[in-house]
């Protein structure tokens, strides 16, 4: 068979949706379909050398805005006042600092912020829970409940890992090292359970509850 026939019978096989499109979970099938799951599992965990998921590219080279009820900082930084604190891409590492400083030494005082174009690069752990993770939340009436006879429509898996992050820990950082850890691991049987989006951080309800505490 001339060589171009078995490329495009090759190619038929492997395009499951007949888009004429190949795309990474098409081949990772087929290769595996063939008894090659060792060189599916090695050949993605090379194709994807930057150590990022598609999450991380999807927001790769984008700015983020969100806001913040409140955070501590010492009272000579601006702690305790109700006017809200900008932080930007400018000054977001000097609030950095002056907020682990009021950490260490049990100073701070809550302040409003909002956070406005920072890079995703950027992000510490906890901005992604604030930037992401709170505002999915925000329709929810009360955190993990469902209403009377509806069903869950949450995904279930037998958990392998359960990785707990560090919230002043570059989030970019720590999807790098779990999926470095994890190269070479059957992508279809290892699931991942990540505090940060696994653990319940819709506090809404506490705090109509219980307030300050």
């Amino acid at each position: 068979m001339d060589p171009k026939d078995v490329a495009r019978k090759i190619f038929a096989e492997v395009d499951l949706n007949d888009d004429v499109v190949l795309s990474a979970d098409e081949l990772r099938a087929w290769l595996e379909c063939k008894g090659e799951e060792r060189l599916s599992n090695a050949l993605f965990a090379q194709l994807d050398t930057d150590g990022d998921g598609p999450f991380v590219k999807a927001h790769t080279g984008t700015t983020k805005s969100w806001d913040v009820v409140k955070e501590f900082i010492a009272e000579e930084d601006g702690g305790g006042k109700d006017t809200v604190l900008t932080v930007t891409s400018d000054n977001i590492e000097i609030y950095r600092d002056k907020r682990r400083a009021a950490e260490k030494t049990k100073s701070g005082k809550p302040i409003p912020l909002e956070y406005r174009d920072i890079p995703f690069e950027q992000m510490y752990t906890t901005d992604i829970v604030e930037c992401f993770v709170r505002r999915s939340l925000a329709n929810r009436q009360r955190p993990h409940e469902l209403r009377s006879g509806e069903e869950s429509s949450c995904w279930r898996a037998d958990v392998l890992y359960f990785i707990s992050h560090a919230w002043g820990s570059i989030f970019v950082d720590l999807v790098k090292s779990v999926t470095w850890a994890l190269a070479g691991a059957a992508q279809a049987d290892t699931y991942v359970w990540l505090d940060t989006f696994a653990i319940n951080q819709d506090d809404t309800y506490g705090w109509s509850v219980f307030g300050d505490g």
